[in-house]
């Protein structure tokens, strides 16, 4: 992505920084919170950003992000030889030009505030991951495009930073019960896999089940064992394992 563009951006943004494709909000505690785009066909996707800093995470993702509607969210960019050879029409020429910034930015600041209606803290994290997850949620803030378990997991983890024990044990104890957690979670017909690393991929349910990397599954059932453990020994030391993660990613992602 073209560095005048992130400037452009940073600019309409102020108390921001930016990450790979990310603009967020700092001073940074728990979360990343922001804003974030990826290339998608001639143009780019806007999203409202949100990714808990306290969970094992490999990359930023945007698995609990929110996707904006094509008609607020998609900034069309078509460069002089698509225009020519292909007869693009796009509302922009170039990534750089300071209104495909200008655009960005007010879908964002427009769709958060006329939809998202949590806070930025532990306690509106637990409630929108309650309310897009549970059966009958209308969808207006599209679906969660993580697996439930990882869903359960890191609805678990946020209640132990919130010192919540009883109720994180009970979640974690569902991720080992199949059984227990189809029945907490409504299983969507549809996930999707998306990360700013340029893909995106539509699986149906029994597609992802299929192909879902094995060790990957491993993992956060260590995590979700380890925290559990954690928590017989006192809230206490499961947050600071769990704040452990946060100042890893930190440094791995070179968030200041």
């Amino acid at each position: 992505m073209a560095a005048k563009f992130i400037k452009n951006a940073l600019a309409l943004l102020p108390g921001y920084k930016h990450v790979s494709n990310i603009f967020y909000r700092t001073p940074v505690e728990d979360f990343l919170f922001g804003y974030a785009y990826s290339r998608q066909g001639s143009g780019i996707q806007c999203y409202l950003y949100i990714l808990p800093l306290y969970l094992r995470t490999e990359f930023l993702h945007l698995g609990f992000s929110i996707y904006l509607p094509n008609a607020e969210g998609y900034i069309s960019i078509t460069n002089a030889l698509e225009k020519k050879f292909l007869g693009r029409e796009g509302r922009y020429a170039s990534l750089n030009d300071p209104g495909v910034a200008s655009d960005m930015v007010h879908a964002c600041l427009e769709f958060k505030a006329n939809n998202f209606r949590y806070e930025e803290s532990i306690d509106g994290f637990i409630q929108m991951l309650m309310e897009r997850s549970r059966p009958g949620y209308d969808g207006s803030l599209g679906p969660l495009m993580v697996d439930p378990r990882v869903r359960l997991y890191s609805l678990a983890a946020s209640l132990v930073l919130k010192g919540q024990r009883d109720l994180a044990k009970a979640d974690l104890e569902m991720i080992f019960d199949k059984t227990a957690l189809d029945k907490r979670m409504e299983m969507p017909t549809e996930f999707y896999t998306v990360d700013l690393r340029g893909s995106q991929e539509k699986w149906s349910k029994l597609e992802l089940d299929a192909i879902q990397d094995e060790s990957e599954k491993d993992v956060l059932l260590e995590d979700a064992k380890q925290l559990y453990g954690l928590l017989n020994n006192g809230v206490a030391t499961a947050q600071e394992w769990l704040k452990e993660f946060e100042q890893k990613n930190k440094i791995l992602f070179k968030i200041t």
